[in-house]
């Protein structure tokens, strides 16, 4: 990721704020697919920060429905048990 790429500037501030770090490496992957596991991950973060809770009725069943496959990664879990 370049400085003249023109998703920097939100990477930044994604990441000074503490919603993003990176992968193992401690390099971003902006062209990568997100997956829901990261997604979740950095709307709990974002929900903490806020302060905003959103309605959860249906994350409640995403929830129940992955943890029925298998699905979940431990930290994955972690921040999805947080918003609910």
């Amino acid at each position: 990721m370049g400085s003249e790429d023109w998703y920097n500037a939100y990477v930044q501030t994604a990441y000074s704020n503490g919603l993003i770090q990176g992968f193992e490496d401690g390099e971003f992957r902006p062209n990568d697919h997100i997956t829901r596991e990261q997604t979740m991950v950095i709307i709990a973060k974002a929900t903490n920060i806020t302060g905003l809770l959103a309605d959860t009725s249906s994350l409640r069943l995403h929830q129940k429905q992955m943890c029925l496959e298998q699905k979940l990664l431990n930290w994955y879990k972690h921040c999805f048990q947080n918003l609910i």
